[in-house]
């Protein structure tokens, strides 16, 4: 994508002028005394304004946001989203989560109720966007053409997600002003993997763990630069070699990289896994009865039946919060771990 050249045509003015600070009143020593009076400090204007503007620079440029907004929209729901709820940050409106398992298990209920949605969970409605009169919008744009529209109605903030999710619930955290606070939340969650980690290479003798999505339409492997296995690389367990991806520096490019599909005839790559971590999800479109016929004819292979882990009696299956990506997911799949290797809380 290329750099997004523009500011935010509608940030506030930064330019008001602060007022003046009032003359300090002094009071004459008496005639008689000889003692030097120590100079008078000019009092505090509690008056003056504070900044009402602050910059936040991605790698789309330079952008001049609001210091403290107050209605805020995140239109990416996977990372940003529950950030932002986790911060504290005023958000009025999202886009939905419909079809989408993944985000609607870590937003609570609750929370979908004090959210305006602005559109589909890969397409917002401009008109719905302007209505709710934001003054802060957090979007991961597709091209410059798109990021542009938004910042039309408001001041905005282009997310360049990286797929290292430490990386980018921090990037969302810089443009909501709550940096200080989320490394607390994170220094809190990675005190907990490392306990974990600890604890199950003391009881299983540093075991290889491999997670895995079966769908109807192909069997996909995680790989080290997906969100999963960034999980098992906070907690510091090990990955199996055949699925370590050096991340690279092009976003779109990891992207690739993050997923390795496999056939049924290539069930045997998963045999250096002393455990299996199994998703049994499907797409939106795919049906609950497809994704299941799936998971059985697999389960059924004789492949399948070889690996050491399923022998070993290893295979856990494990719920949707492993494809997400924030701290919220990454706190449900740790403890997913400690469950699994029977770490205590």
């Amino acid at each position: 994508m290329t750099a997004v050249a523009i500011a935010c045509s509608s940030a506030p003015d930064d330019s008001a002028e602060t007022a003046s600070t009032a003359d300090a009143e002094t009071t004459d020593a008496p005639a008689e005394t000889t003692t030097t009076q120590a100079p008078t400090e000019e009092p505090v204007d509690e008056s003056a304004e504070l900044p009402t503007v602050r910059s936040i620079t991605t790698d789309f440029g330079t952008f001049e946001i609001p210091a403290e907004p107050e209605r805020i929209l995140v239109l990416d729901p996977v990372i940003a989203l529950p950030t932002a709820l986790d911060l504290g940050a005023p958000v009025v409106g999202t886009l939905s989560s419909t079809g989408d398992a993944a985000i609607n298990a870590l937003i609570t209920d609750e929370e979908w109720a004090g959210l305006e949605i602005l559109g589909s969970s890969t397409q917002a409605s401009l008109e719905a966007v302007a209505a709710a009169e934001p003054d802060l919008i957090l979007i991961s744009p597709t091209s410059e053409e798109e990021f542009e529209l938004y910042a039309q109605i408001a001041p905005a903030v282009p997310l360049v997600l990286t797929n290292r999710w430490q990386d980018d619930a921090a990037l969302v955290a810089e443009a909501l002003g709550s940096t200080a606070e989320f490394e607390q939340q994170l220094a809190d969650y990675q005190a907990r993997a490392d306990e974990i980690g600890e604890a199950i290479d003391e009881g299983d003798g540093d075991p290889a763990i491999a997670v895995v999505r079966i769908r109807p339409d192909q069997i996909r492997v995680h790989t080290s630069v997906h969100f999963a296995g960034n999980v098992l690389d906070d907690v510091g367990v090990r990955i199996p070699e055949d699925w370590i991806r050096e991340p690279l520096e092009d976003p779109v490019a990891n992207l690739r990289q993050r997923i390795q599909p496999i056939s049924l005839e290539q069930l045997g790559l998963l045999d250096t896994a002393d455990h299996l971590l199994v998703l049994v999800e499907g797409t939106p479109a795919q049906s609950d009865a497809d994704v299941t016929a799936a998971f059985d004819e697999v389960t059924g292979s004789a492949l399948w039946a070889g690996l050491p882990a399923v022998q070993a009696g290893n295979v856990h299956i494990v719920e949707r919060h492993w494809l997400a990506g924030s701290l919220r997911a990454a706190r449900l799949s740790i403890e997913d771990l400690a469950t699994i290797f029977e770490v205590d809380a």
